[in-house]
């Protein structure tokens, strides 16, 4: 669970990166629109994200949907919901001294 957790706020940290380089992109001349996660996605792994056509699955619709958010975005959510997934954790039993 600390393994998740630490990477849920490493991805929290890259979201605000993310989100720092594209205010950076917002003051540069001209009007660049957001940064998002199919290009962060393409420059990382090489293969370009499919966000056009038809998709033929709702998992298709969802993963097109992810890929035109903005990278920030995108990326902090994921990050949020690990650190709060690694948060959960069972609860011990408490030894009474009455029972």
């Amino acid at each position: 669970m600390i393994l998740i957790r630490f990477l849920g706020w490493i991805m929290i940290v890259v979201a605000s990166v993310a989100a720092s380089a594209e205010a950076v992109l917002a003051l540069g001349p001209g009007a660049r629109p957001a940064l998002a996660t199919g290009e962060i996605w393409t420059l990382l792994s090489g293969v370009p994200a499919r966000t056009a056509g038809a998709p033929d699955h709702w998992l298709e619709v969802m993963a097109a949907s992810v890929m035109l958010l903005p990278a920030w975005l995108a990326i902090g959510l994921l990050g949020l919901g690990f650190v709060l997934i690694g948060r959960w954790r069972r609860r011990k039993p408490r030894l009474s001294s009455f029972g």
